[in-house]
């Protein structure tokens, strides 16, 4: 589809809607246009990762980029509404809450669009219309209210229409029920990723999201660590990994961590921390990495207890083995249930030297609490102003002298338990 300025004259109109473009908020006319001529857009940061790990498919029929070449829309739109639908953190909950909303009042708030029918802004909006009109065969959900906009052709362009769905990304609701994994890779895009001639600068960036310069930095550590895992895995920025296997929180703990070491330390350290991330699937990862990183840091017996099994030659092989079969289907039972083996052949020895390695660095810690205790004492004593004592009545200082024999009985028990 592609809608010409007289066949916009011709669509009948909706409100007004205000808009931010390069700088300047104006307000714009909206039109009702039919949704069967629509399409989500395939250079979103979350809908172009989704469309990436599709992009294996070997079935033409079910490719997602093929399918928008050959002007597929209605398949290519049935299966990314899918995704929409499944991609919020609330199981559902806003996108059947705005459904609900449109089916009883109608679209409230325009949508936007591109003159080729690509959707700017309004992806829950536009898949709970298609969903609606196809429930009830009613014609009132078969219309999108949206402002239309020029196709961009220059460098320019582009980067206005960026700006404009950054900042309407930072501030609609239904857009901030991301997934943070969702938004990352949005963030990569828009400012990081160096094959895009349009990258958006930090302080541009930030005035149009109203994101702060420290958690710019922040967010912009974490995708470096996401590119840096993506790489060890030899799976080079297929962040749908990242999301499919949930490693959003424990890929932001060592993002907070690993500024405090240079890169050769953090490179001579991240096959161990990288290991138990992928391959532990039992517990807390995060709590669990967060123990690892932090006893790393001290150079405790948990890190070096899990480094030296990881780098044994036998588990090397088997960790290898492992890493290469995630993500590949099975083509038969006896090969998933090789898969499914090895996984664990992999798993149990982490999380078993895990485990000891807690117990263990557990036992040193109590093993320092008596000394503490005795030395925090001994201070204590050391630091008595002993003229003041000359000064007391008798009285007081037998009340001192019992103290001082319950303090010998109790020495003496210590260093009776000592030597044995």
């Amino acid at each position: 589809m592609f809608l010409s300025n007289e066949e916009i004259k011709k669509l009948k109109q909706g409100v007004q809607h205000r808009l931010t473009i390069d700088g300047k908020t104006e307000s714009f006319q909206s039109y009702l246009v039919p949704i069967d001529g629509l399409f989500f857009n395939d250079l979103n940061g979350r809908i172009s990762t989704y469309i990436e790990e599709n992009n294996n498919c070997n079935d033409s029929s079910q490719n997602l980029k093929k399918l928008l070449t050959a002007g597929k829309l209605e398949l290519y739109n049935d299966m990314i509404a899918d995704f929409i639908k499944k991609s919020a953190n609330d199981n559902d909950a806003s996108y059947k809450k705005t459904k609900n909303d449109i089916r009883l009042n109608g679209q409230k708030i325009p949508g936007v669009i591109l003159k080729d029918g690509r959707i700017i802004d309004g992806n829950r909006r536009f898949t709970c219309l298609r969903e609606l009109y196809k429930e009830t065969g009613d014609t009132k959900f078969a219309y999108f209210e949206c402002v239309i906009l020029d196709v961009p052709e220059t460098k320019e362009q582009m980067r206005s229409i960026k700006l404009l769905e950054l900042n309407i990304q930072f501030n609609v609701d239904e857009k901030k029920d991301y997934n943070r994994i969702d938004f990352l890779v949005s963030f990569y895009k828009d400012t990081m990723d160096s094959s895009s001639e349009d990258r958006i600068d930090k302080k541009t960036y930030c005035y149009a999201s109203g994101l702060s310069e420290s958690d710019y930095n922040t967010d912009k550590l974490i995708v470096e660590t996401m590119l840096d895992y993506l790489e060890w895995r030899k799976k080079a920025k297929a962040f749908y990994i990242l999301k499919n296997e949930k490693l959003d929180g424990p890929i932001e703990e060592i993002a907070k961590k690993r500024k405090k070491w240079t890169k050769d330390e953090w490179d001579e350290m991240k096959n161990t921390i990288y290991s138990y991330m992928t391959f532990n699937n039992t517990g807390d990862r995060t709590r669990d990495l967060r123990k690892i990183l932090d006893s790393a840091n001290k150079g405790d017996y948990l890190y070096k207890h899990l480094k030296e099994k990881i780098e044994n030659t036998e588990f090397i092989v088997k960790l290898s083995d492992a890493l290469d079969t995630i993500g590949k289907k099975p083509t038969s039972p006896e090969e998933s249930k090789e898969k499914s083996q090895l996984f664990l052949d992999v798993q149990n020895p982490l999380v078993s030297a895990f485990n000891e390695g807690v117990l263990q660095e557990s036992i040193q810690k109590d093993a320092e609490e008596p000394k503490k205790a005795i030395k925090s004492a001994l201070d204590s004593l050391t630091n008595i102003n002993q003229m003041l004592i000359y000064n007391f009545s008798q009285n007081k200082k037998d009340e001192l002298i019992k103290y001082i024999e319950n303090i010998k009985d109790a020495l003496a028990k210590l260093e009776e338990i000592c030597k044995k």
